[in-house]
């Protein structure tokens, strides 16, 4: 597959800074990116940035095709809201069948959205093996 089959439906972005072996690649969200902001955007631009190992000879200002397997994506996605929405309607659904008195409904919220918030925490704990798996699944490829 060449460069350019490669990067066809992936957004385009440009080479922003090389350091520590590190390559920063700005783009602009499209329309269709929600605003989660997970991938680091920057507010007053619209643009985001992705950084990468320096893995293929690029230099700052070079237009670059950004690639994320569609799987990890996904995985992602369903790790980031998935799991806490799981973890907060367990917490209230459990809560609401133990806790069923006049402040019920309240505990069993507040024990849900406690779930919910450790879930993220748990997931902050593991952010390193998270970003070794991203460098085999993100690539970023010359145009």
């Amino acid at each position: 597959m060449s460069n350019k089959e490669l990067v066809k439906d992936h957004p385009l972005g440009v080479v922003k800074e090389i350091k520590d072996n590190r390559v920063t690649v700005i783009f602009r969200r499209s329309s269709a990116c929600g605003k989660c902001e997970a991938c680091g955007l920057l507010k007053e631009t619209g643009e985001m940035f992705l950084e990468f190992d320096y893995e293929e000879q690029v230099e700052k200002g070079e237009a670059v095709g950004v690639y994320v397997d569609e799987k990890f994506f996904l995985l992602s996605a369903f790790l980031l809201y998935g799991i806490p929405l799981v973890m907060l309607l367990a917490g209230i659904g459990i809560s609401s069948i133990f806790f069923n008195d006049g402040y019920g409904q309240l505990l069993a919220a507040l024990i849900g959205f406690t779930l919910c918030v450790g879930t993220y925490f748990v997931l902050k704990r593991y952010d390193g093996y998270f970003e070794k798996i991203k460098k085999k699944y993100m690539k970023y490829t010359k145009i």
